[in-house]
Order: structure tokens, then sequence, then C-alpha cells
């Protein structure tokens, strides 16, 4: 599965761009559900919500970040990968770090992601390839379509095309235009096959279409034409930043993404090695040969469940022999959780129209007061809501009270909004919410605390964000913060690759 699934209103897988994350409950929302969600408040004159939880919508930078820090005081992964991001922006990317890395120690697949940039690009912690690679493979792991490109791009600049084909293959099934584009190449480079790039074609196609919806084509065409029109959106009031895993911030909003589901073609789904069978021989210690009856209970070898042992000391005394073959079955075991394919991406589905989030970061947006990811087809009918009912605009997913857009406006609202998100992120920051963690490093990132950003990618990366394990891959890269570690490096890569995370190269594209 990946990490943005789908929306949880609309079961719609969702692209990255036409999202947010609501912080007063740190769900990803299709636009299409957050529109929606304005159009049924202002149709019957309601106050401003969150779409999923209906908790009211802040209106100044200081309810936002009260709103977040509620979501970090319980430990909410995504309120403290957003926190992350927030201070990644601010400069702070020593704080920035460390609400990634409690937001991945939480499991937060998109703080893994981020703290692999940070390891990547050594902001807030020292270059280290090795741990830039842990990341972006736990990140990979959670379905993080960016981290699986980059760990596809990590294996090519090695010569190591079969392993790269099968990353780009994964993203692309779920939407990942960048992975679609290096299967190409592959293509006619000659290292990958013509079935296999036909199969991941229309896959990617099918990807695409599964993330579609009236609702987010009203919401993009809404959004589209006062773009034309230069006039700021009523609701969802673009704030360009600094932000290296979301694309724009809104008033408690910022924008992510999602795609679909396939599988990969037979050619390229074949890689481990036989299935090992449990034998006599394995029901005894295989240092000692003690057999697991009555009282004895033997414990599997943690690494290769190849063998047995009775006791530690018997494990340690065998480790030498056993060493060797105890690798080989560890990087086959690990290959096969690495190179499975996802049922969409990392983004997941808008929580409120339940379809794939779009993997572009202007068709989503994030709530701050929730965390929410909402697709921009339910953001604009919960606008269109609001506005024939001339009720007041809340979050498409909570309710909680969005800020009086049209002040802002009139008074530089960008000011306030990135205020008020961030008190919105630092309550899902309590809440050890990943994402929010993820968010977080991010902004410290952006404020020169490269060490911040590195702690928030590292607690978002151990909650299984894929966003901090590709963090985490740049910054064990780039060795700033951390050593630099080709492993951490590749281990990152890849856990945000096994997430489902198409990384689009650098931290400005994602």
């Amino acid at each position: 599965m990946k990490f943005y699934s789908s929306s949880p209103k609309a079961a719609i897988s969702y692209d990255r761009n036409m999202s947010i994350m609501t912080a007063c409950c740190s769900k990803w929302i299709c636009r299409g559900c957050g529109h929606a969600n304005q159009m049924r408040e202002a149709e019957e004159k309601m106050a401003k919500k969150c779409p999923f939880c209906r908790s009211p919508v802040p209106t100044s930078k200081e309810g936002v970040d009260k709103d977040a820090m509620k979501r970090v005081e319980v430990n909410d992964p995504a309120a403290l990968r957003h926190m992350g991001i927030a201070r990644y922006n601010e400069g702070n990317y020593k704080s920035s770090f460390a609400y990634l890395l409690k937001g991945a120690e939480l499991g937060d697949v998109g703080a893994h992601y981020q703290i692999s940039l940070l390891y990547r690009d050594g902001e807030g912690v020292e270059k280290d390839v090795k741990k830039k690679v842990y990341h972006l493979e736990e990140a990979a792991i959670g379905g993080h379509l960016g981290a699986r490109y980059n760990l596809g791009n990590h294996e090519c600049r090695n010569s190591r095309h079969d392993r790269a084909a099968k990353h780009y293959i994964i993203a692309a099934n779920l939407g990942h235009e960048g992975s679609l584009q290096a299967l190409k190449k592959g293509f006619k480079a000659g290292w990958v096959s013509k079935e296999d790039f036909a199969a991941a074609l229309r896959a990617y196609q099918a990807a695409i279409d599964a993330m579609k919806s009236p609702q987010r084509d009203e919401a993009e065409a809404f959004v589209a034409l006062q773009s034309t029109l230069d006039v700021a959106p009523s609701s969802l009031c673009v704030v360009s930043g600094k932000d290296f895993s979301v694309g724009d911030i809104s008033v408690g909003v910022v924008f992510r993404s999602g795609g679909a589901v396939t599988l990969l073609s037979s050619s390229s789904s074949t890689m481990m090695s036989g299935v090992v069978e449990e034998s006599d021989d394995m029901m005894c210690c295989a240092a000692c040969g003690t057999a697991g009856i009555d009282e004895i209970k033997l414990k599997d070898c943690s690494a290769c469940k190849l063998v047995k042992y009775c006791s530690v000391k018997c494990q340690k005394e065998h480790r030498p022999q056993h060493k060797r073959a105890c690798k080989k079955r560890a990087a086959e075991l690990r290959d096969e959780i690495l190179f499975k394919q996802h049922e969409s991406t990392h983004l997941g589905d808008c929580p409120i129209c339940c379809l794939p989030l779009q993997y572009d970061n202007d068709k989503s947006t994030m709530m701050s007061c929730c965390c929410k990811t909402i697709c921009n087809g339910c953001e604009y009918a919960n606008r269109m809501r609001e506005f024939e009912g001339k009720l007041k605009h809340t979050c498409p997913f909570c309710r909680h009270p969005l800020p009086n857009f049209e002040e802002e406006i009139r008074k530089n609202y960008m000011k306030r909004i990135e205020e008020e998100a961030d008190k919105n992120y630092m309550k899902r920051i309590e809440a050890n919410d990943p994402v929010a963690f993820f968010e977080m490093g991010l902004r410290r990132r952006d404020e020169g605390d490269i060490e911040g950003a590195f702690k928030y990618m590292t607690k978002a990366a151990e909650l299984g964000d894929a966003g901090a394990h590709y963090v985490l891959s740049g910054m064990y890269a780039e060795g700033k913060v951390v050593e630099k570690d080709e492993k951490k490096e590749m281990h990152h890569l890849e856990e945000a690759a096994i997430a489902g995370n198409p990384m689009l190269g650098t931290i400005s594209d994602v």
C-alpha cells in the first residue's frame, strides 16, 4: 500500500499536488473533497470546519499553530513531520531533523523520505549515504514513490540496471511520470524489455485514470480560472515556500499526492531464489543440536530465519560458519519486501472522496488543523456548499474553522497563513503524527536548522514516513549534518521506495 493511499472521504487515490493535509487530524484530503466541503458550507451558511474530523478551522496563524501543537503533543506522526518541514522552511535544520526523526520513529513514511534528503544534502546532519539509503528504503517500503524513484536512480548510478528497473516499474505502475520516463530511457538503452515498458505504460495510465473524479476536475478548473484572473482563491490561499516535501502551503494546508495499483510483468517480478522450507534439521539448535521439545524453546535467527538456536551463546558460537549464508538470505528477504508492488502510492486516498490522491503538488492540500490531505475536488465541493449556504469556511475534513481568507488577502495573508499552519502542525507533532514530523523537518531545513530538520526527519522515518526516509537519504549523501554514509543513504532510499515514494530528483522538485 502506498504511503498516502486514498482520500479518507471518497476512497479514491489522489494526486500529490491536488491534496491537502489537515493539521487538526493529520488526514490527507484531495482538493475535490475539500472543494465539495467548502461549497456545502457556503450553501448552508455553516461555519468552516475540517472536511474529515469537523474540527473548527483556525482563523489565524496562532490558531493553526495551536492545533498543530495539540497533535504534536499526542505524538501524531503527521503533525511531527509537518513541524519538521515548518522548521526546515524557517532554516532551523536541527529542529526540523528532530521533529522528522520523531515522526519517522512513529512510522511516518514521509518523515523517512525527508530525513533521507537531509542526510543527502547534509543539512542539520552530516552527509551519510548509508543513512540516506536506509531512510529511502524505509520510505519506499511504505509506498513513497519519490523514494522509490531515487533508489532507482541510485541503482542506475551504480550500474545495477535490473534493480533500478524494478524500482521504476513499481513507481510507474502507481502513476509516477518520472519513473515512466526513466523506463523509457532504459528501453532505448536496452536494459528494460519491451514487455515491461508496455505493461508499465498501461499501468501508469490506469493509475492516472483512477485518480480522476468530476469534483477534482471541477476544482482544478476553478483554481486554473483564478490563476488566469490573478486572484487568490478565497479558501485555498496558496503560499509558495521553500518546503522541499510539499509544493505549496495553504492556510493550514500543505499539498501532497498519491497513485493507483497494478502488477509487475512476469519478466521483472522474479527476484528471489527458491523458497526455504523447514526441515527436521531446522527443528534443532544449529550449534549444539538440541531438539526443540518440552521446555526447550528454539528461536529463529532474526536476520535470515534459516536456522534456530537454543541460546544466545549457541548463536554467537555458530555465527562464524553461518554468517555468509545468513547475509545472503537476509538480502533476499529484504529484496522481497523492497520490490513488492504497492496497491497505491505513499500519498494514499483523499479521506473524503476516497479516490487516490494525484501525484501533483497543485491538486491537493494538507490541512494544518488535522494534518489530512484533501483533494481539490473535495475542497471545491466544500467551498461551494459553504457559499450556497452562506456558511463559515471550515476544514472539509474535521470542520475546524479556517482563516478569513478575504481579510488575509487584503492584509498580507501569506505571513499569517504560515504562522497558523505551524501552530496546527505542532499539535500533530505532539500526537506523534509522522506527517507532521516530516513537515516540521522541512520547515527547519528551510530555516537553515539542518540538525533540527534531521531530528524531525529521523523521528518521522522511525514512525514510517516515506518522505522522511527520502530526506535522510539525501542528508547521508551530502554529509552536511551527518557523515556521508552510502549504506545508510541506500537504506533510506530503499525504505522510501518500498513505501511507494517516487522521488522527483531534488528537494525543490518535491
